[in-house]
């Protein structure tokens, strides 16, 4: 099954990483706080691999490190602000397929059929740039490794999709600045 996400699973850490950290706060390095308030936006994008050729091991990490993308935080990919890893997180890729993780360790047993990019708001300074990048990552993806783009409802990809989410964007930034 397709991995869902949700304002629930944003929120969640797994299971693991709790002995390690008691408070998200702790982290003394992280130049960003984590999110408090719950997302009051997630914007998503599904990259499927053709029937017959689903993404693989090295040549799948291989595609994300060159669309600037940095294994990190939970076992995913991150999008940073700067490509070299550094900065706040833009925008996110899981495996779209359970578990949901890549685990470096076995590289060659990375095999999955789908993508997922996802990015929330209130999150990266400037979100139409970072949910731009978004795009053009999982176009990128694509275009290197075959398969197509999916919107959250598992439609095409579609110019009115993306005018509609760049919309809720700029609503967004317009009460952000009515807030402030």
């Amino acid at each position: 099954a397709l991995f869902e996400f949700t304002r629930d699973s944003l929120k969640k850490e797994p299971e693991v990483e709790q002995p390690q950290q008691t408070s998200l706060f702790d982290d003394a390095d992280d130049n960003e706080p984590e999110l408090e308030a719950e997302p009051e936006l997630i914007f998503s994008l599904f990259v499927v691999a053709e029937q017959e050729r689903p993404f693989q091991g090295a040549e799948l990490i291989q595609t994300l490190v060159e669309q600037g993308m940095r294994h990190g935080d939970m076992d995913i990919f991150h999008r940073h602000a700067q490509a070299n890893g550094r900065g706040a997180v833009q925008f996110s890729l899981a495996n779209a397929f359970e578990p949901g993780i890549f685990d470096l360790k076995k590289v060659d047993d990375i095999e999955t059929r789908g993508l997922a990019l996802f990015m929330a708001l209130p999150g990266p300074k400037k979100p139409m740039k970072a949910y731009e990048l978004m795009i053009k990552t999982a176009q990128g993806i694509t275009k290197e490794l075959g398969g197509f783009v999916l919107d959250a409802s598992k439609s095409t990809f579609s110019k009115q999709i993306e005018s509609h989410h760049k919309e809720q964007i700029v609503e967004f930034e317009r009460k952000q600045l009515l807030n402030k």
